[in-house]
């Protein structure tokens, strides 16, 4: 479920929000043992901390993605999302590779093209963020499926030929 247990590190403390309450706001601090007792009540406040509404939509979230094995389904679909992304590369000499984890992924250029490819990618219904100049963030949500993700992909192959096209 998070993503440092793939990691061998065991953090002494993790602060969730966004997917937490499944469209809901919330946030939460989870603690170890090692720093149990550091807060008292009243210590630490949050703005979208544990009302009940939006506590009982961070249970519902979490009960789904553990009885519909969405953990195991980001991971297994996003080998496939990566996979995909990497062989853009043989396409596309601007396309550098991949990196990351799970659905979280990002497209690596090897020129500055990644606003352009952004906004190429809107214009085809495909919503990417690019957070640098030569990086493509792609973060679909964890019920994506493969064929909506060889979709993506190559809706990303028909932007990266126009692009490659233009001036």
């Amino acid at each position: 479920l998070w993503a440092y247990e793939g990691t061998g590190v065991v953090p002494d403390a993790i602060t969730v929000a966004k997917a937490l309450g499944g469209g809901l706001p919330i946030g939460a601090l989870v603690t170890g043992p090692r720093l149990a007792d550091v807060l008292e009540p009243g210590d630490h406040g949050s703005t979208f901390g544990g009302n009940p509404l939006a506590c009982a939509a961070a249970l519902a979230t979490l009960e789904t993605i553990e009885t519909d094995g969405l953990t195991a389904h980001a991971t297994e679909v996003g080998e496939h999302l990566g996979a995909r992304l990497r062989a853009l590369a043989d396409d596309f000499p601007s396309v550098q590779g991949e990196r990351g984890r799970g659905l979280m992924r990002a497209l690596l250029l090897t020129a500055d093209l990644a606003p352009r490819l952004q906004s190429a990618a809107l214009e085809h219904g495909l919503i990417v963020n690019a957070i640098g100049a030569r990086c493509l963030r792609l973060v679909p949500p964890l019920i994506v499926t493969r064929e909506q993700v060889d979709r993506a992909v190559d809706s990303l192959a028909v932007c990266l030929d126009l692009l490659h096209g233009a001036p």
